[in-house]
């Protein structure tokens, strides 16, 4: 019995050990940069959305606007959300949510081992080389030019009977739904 109580214990001090630290998670996080480049890509998301919206508001609001004023109000919206996305980006409230739910899904997906071999890869010349790299090369696919390729492909996709299929099926559960 005390041999199995043994073995428990040590069994559990492995895998409590094996959980990273928040000071592993943080040095991580600082070298790769996720944290800024993650706030990043959700305040443009953010803005993206806010901007629609609010174009979309002030199109079924005011029908009747000139083009002149469609572009002024436009130019506001968008400063508006500059002005945002500003604050949003040095909130420090946002900050510590963002940092603290990165962290969670560190510790989710890796070990202490794990984060260990990636901060000793990521201190080395061609980690920070890497990293330097990454986000460009996302900011590269994510481009206006990969948008305009998945658009092209899309259009052309909604001609096919695949698609059509598709669309007549969503229809379809949207009118029984609708019925209810």
């Amino acid at each position: 019995m005390r041999i199995f109580i043994i073995m428990m214990l040590f069994l559990s001090s492995m895998a409590y050990a094996n959980i990273p630290s928040d000071e592993s998670i943080r040095r991580l996080m600082s070298l790769t940069q996720i944290q800024e480049k993650t706030t990043e890509i959700f305040v443009d998301h953010l803005m993206s959305l806010s901007h629609t919206n609010l174009m979309i508001n002030i199109e079924e609001t005011y029908p009747d606007i000139t083009l002149s004023q469609y572009d002024e109000l436009t130019l506001v919206i968008k400063n508006h959300g500059k002005n945002i996305a500003h604050d949003l980006k040095h909130h420090e409230q946002f900050k510590e949510l963002l940092s603290q739910n990165l962290m969670a899904i560190f510790k989710e997906h890796y070990t202490q081992d794990e984060i260990n071999a990636m901060i000793a890869f990521y201190e080395t010349p061609v980690g920070q080389s890497i990293v330097s790299k990454q986000y460009t090369f996302y900011d590269k696919i994510n481009n206006d030019d990969m948008s305009q390729i998945l658009l092209s492909y899309y259009q052309s996709y909604l001609f096919t009977p695949k698609a059509q299929d598709h669309h007549d099926a969503t229809q379809k559960a949207i009118e029984r739904i609708i019925r209810k």
